[in-house]
């Protein structure tokens, strides 16, 4: 990772951050595409907030790599270092993420988006592979 960055990169807003310059769009290009404000974008980067499932289906369909985000690991694959049941052969990395999404404060419309978005993340990386 870029120096620029430093310890900002450990935080979800510091990752979001990253994937918004690597695609290159000013926080307000990012609201546009997100639907959403500028002001939130700032929020989300300054982790005063969280992005909702809906804005995460939406960063990911621009480019953004939401794994990345929401895990500090690049793609699916990383999903494996959140250490949950690690121990079960069968247990996928959408089914890893699902339980990890199962701990965060979600309402249960974002908690039912974000899972169906992991679901798709995954098969697109299966597909991919």
């Amino acid at each position: 990772m870029s120096s620029i960055y430093g310890e900002e990169i450990c935080t979800m807003g510091g990752r979001l951050r990253f994937e918004r310059d690597r695609l290159r769009l000013s926080q307000a290009a990012l609201a546009v595409k997100i639907d959403t404000s500028d002001r939130t974008v700032k929020k989300y980067e300054k982790d005063v907030t969280t992005p909702r499932a809906i804005e995460l289906s939406r960063m990911r369909e621009i480019g953004m790599d939401v794994w990345y985000i929401l895990t500090g690991s690049r793609g699916a694959t990383g999903v494996s270092t959140l250490g949950v049941r690690e121990s079960w052969p069968a247990y996928t990395p959408a089914e890893r993420l699902a339980d990890f999404i199962a701990t965060l404060t979600l309402s249960d419309k974002d908690a039912t988006m974000l899972r169906d978005l992991a679901l798709r993340l995954a098969e697109g990386n299966a597909a991919a592979s």
